[in-house]
């Protein structure tokens, strides 16, 4: 589980539970050990402290990472994910390897405390939602794995509602149960409610970024006119593009499959459509093109959507529309 923190708040947060109990291994321990000795440390100098292999500290810092006691000052890091280490044992000459070109960052271990009494756990927790969404409710806390549950949150939130700091009401359509927002949230909500959000732009979002509060495991489903609602998986190749927070264009396998909603009008689609090309310019992102095959369940070519494609410099490959990185 990732998650990231103020480093003020690290302070104040408890460590959290631990799935097991299994022992520390030498290698982890030794680097434990070093990083309280020497604090921030870089790989390489881990590595000849330790007389370990690099690759055999980057896979122990990993798995320290994942028992929450340690962190990199490098998203990169992160970015890339677990490095799997060689097949054969490195010699010491790898030691004496020039660095990667690629940064790595520092290794530091985290301050959590476990002094923080659960009341403080909780108004903290509470005051996360609230700044994290404006709203409180108990399907965006479910999409949190630290949050404590609802039943404890709704105490603490009730109490903030008789001290003034937040309001109670029914905010958010979908969203069941009693709900609690910020005075200003509460505030830019009825802005919402003005006559037009025709100046509203369209925005393009990733399927897991907390952000997106629509498809499975969300709070919010992807409603349809016909009554029912629409599937969407949020996972590592999915995208949404929303417009005054109601969807647009469903965004699945890496732009493969396009779905337009019967909700949105064709000027949103069309400004949706034109957000694709920027794919292609995420960071980290390696492929060099776009090939959309399909659009609401049809083979693109014999669609509307090859004129908006075409608009957004899409062109005809086989059965399918593709835009080339390297043309733009």
């Amino acid at each position: 589980m990732l998650a990231f923190l103020d480093r003020e708040e690290i302070l104040e947060t408890a460590l959290p539970s631990r799935e097991s109990d299994i022992p520390l291994s030498v290698e982890e321990q030794s680097i434990l050990d070093l990083l309280r000795q020497r604090g921030a440390s870089f790989v390489i100098d881990l590595a000849h402290a330790a007389e370990l292999a690099p690759s055999v500290v980057r896979d122990a810092l990993w798995s320290l990472m994942t028992r929450s006691l340690v962190t990199n000052d490098h998203f990169d890091v992160v970015r890339r994910g677990r490095q799997e280490p060689p097949a054969t044992t490195e010699s010491r000459a790898a030691l004496r390897r020039p660095a990667r070109t690629r940064p790595e960052g520092r290794w530091s271990l985290l301050p959590w405390t476990n002094a923080t009494s659960p009341e403080t756990q909780a108004v903290l927790m509470a005051s996360r939602l609230l700044h994290r969404y404006g709203i409180a409710a108990r399907e965006l806390a479910l999409c949190d794995p630290w949050m404590p549950p609802w039943r404890i949150l709704y105490e603490v939130l009730s109490r903030m509602e008789l001290a003034g700091e937040v309001r109670r009401g029914y905010f958010a359509e979908g969203l069941s149960g009693a709900q609690f927002a910020l005075p200003e949230a509460c505030r830019l909500l009825q802005e919402q409610h003005l006559p037009s959000t025709a100046t509203a732009p369209v925005i393009l979002l990733h399927s897991l970024d907390p952000a997106n509060l629509y498809g499975a495991g969300a709070p919010l489903d992807i409603p349809l006119l016909d009554g029912g609602t629409r599937s969407f998986s949020r996972r590592s190749g999915n995208w949404i593009t929303l417009r005054a927070g109601k969807p647009v264009l469903l965004v699945e396998q890496h732009a493969k499959k396009l779905t337009a909603l019967a909700s949105a009008s064709r000027e949103e689609v069309e400004a949706a459509v034109a957000l694709l090309p920027s794919l292609c310019q995420a960071r980290g992102n390696v492929r060099h093109k776009l090939t959309v095959d399909e659009w609401n369940g049809q083979p693109v070519t014999s669609t509307e959507g090859r004129e908006l494609l075409e608009k957004a410099g899409f062109v005809r490959d086989y059965l399918g529309m593709t835009l080339y990185a390297v043309w733009r």
